[in-house]
C-alpha cells in the first residue's frame, strides 16, 4: 500500500465513524452543524465599520 491508500483507508474509517456517532447522537450533530452554519454566516456577512468622519 501507498501513503495515499493509506491516508484513504484512514479518512474512510474516520467518515464511518462519524457517521455511527451521528446517528446515536443526532441532536449534537445537528447543533454541531448548526455551529458551522453560523461561522461562515458570521465570515460572509462581517460588517465594515468606516470612519463617518472622512464623510463629512
Amino acid at each position: 500500500m501507498t501513503f495515499i491508500d493509506i491516508l484513504n483507508t484512514i479518512f474512510e474509517f474516520a467518515l464511518v465513524g462519524t457517521l455511527v456517532w451521528g446517528i446515536f447522537n443526532e441532536h449534537r450533530l445537528i447543533a454541531f452543524e448548526r455551529k458551522i452554519k453560523a461561522f461562515f454566516r458570521r465570515r460572509a456577512f462581517k460588517v465594515i465599520k468606516t470612519d463617518r468622519t472622512a464623510w463629512n
